[in-house]
């Protein structure tokens, strides 16, 4: 009997389905700048784009019209699907996993308004990304304003989500689709936030944390905490909110009737 059932259908899936990685080498179909340094092993395939002084390290792979932009290092092992954009100067550590249509360093979100008229603020921070993440379809991950936008080792992001610029997500954190992380955000290491969170800028979320879907955080959460609800509460608090908000229409009779009834009392 094993221990933990999930992990036991997880390994019997890889030996039973193995992942065939493909024959490596280099198409002619690929544009690659002759002063990228691809190690033998790479896989790159057609209408790749590989730019200046970008690394690749042993037996990643790059599959059809991935872009790689100036100055990115890309680690061992990695898999970079369809579709995939890394901005330049990114770096990505080894057994990385991007999904199709991930977008790794676009610019952050960020502009000084002068009068009515909005003035971009250059984004010349980068991304960094550490071994064994996987992001999902889809995802965004901006660069920094200044210094790094960085995904611990370990992490997990589900498809859809948005990583602002200079956000800090801990190792082995969880993030589920749709989760929308703001600006200069420090999210600690084992965290789970559930889908549909929206973090506002500038606060800091602790280790283990647990965020319910569709809830908004607003402040600061200490480590270890369970939380859910707009904005966020302790999770069995929030349980209480929610049973009696479905009451609201019941208890609103209820109110109403009772209100008439002490006026028909004092009038007698």
């Amino acid at each position: 009997m094993a221990s933990n059932p999930y992990v036991a259908f997880a390994r019997a899936l890889e030996i039973f389905y193995p992942e065939e990685p493909p024959e490596a080498g280099l198409s002619s179909q690929a544009w690659i700048d002759p002063s990228a340094e691809i190690s033998d092993s790479v896989t790159i395939s057609p209408f790749v784009y590989v730019g200046r002084n970008a690394r690749i390290g042993a037996r990643t792979v790059l599959h059809p019209f991935v872009y790689v932009g100036d100055d990115t290092l890309i680690g061992e092992e990695c898999r970079i699907s369809p579709q995939v954009t890394i901005g330049e100067g990114s770096i990505i550590g080894d057994r990385v996993i991007l999904h199709s249509g991930v977008v790794i360093g676009a610019d952050g979100f960020g502009f000084a308004q002068e009068g009515p008229y909005h003035i971009k603020i250059r984004q010349v921070g980068i991304v960094r990304i550490e071994d064994d993440v996987e992001i999902g379809a889809n995802t965004c991950v901006d660069r920094a304003t200044m210094g790094e936008t960085r995904i611990g080792k370990g992490s997990k992001i589900d498809n859809l989500v948005q990583v602002a610029h200079n956000v800090q997500v801990g190792e082995n954190v969880i993030l589920v689709s749709q989760t929308g992380i703001s600006g200069s955000t420090s999210i600690g290491d084992r965290t789970m936030i559930g889908g549909q969170v929206g973090v506002v800028g500038h606060v800091q979320i602790g280790r283990d944390v647990k965020i319910g879907a569709k809830s908004g955080v607003h402040s600061a959460i200490q480590d270890g905490k369970v939380v859910g609800g707009i904005p966020t509460m302790p999770y069995d608090q929030f349980l209480k909110t929610i049973s009696v908000f479905k009451n609201l229409p019941k208890l609103r009779e209820r109110l109403l009737r009772l209100e008439k009834e002490v006026k028909t009392l004092k009038k007698g």
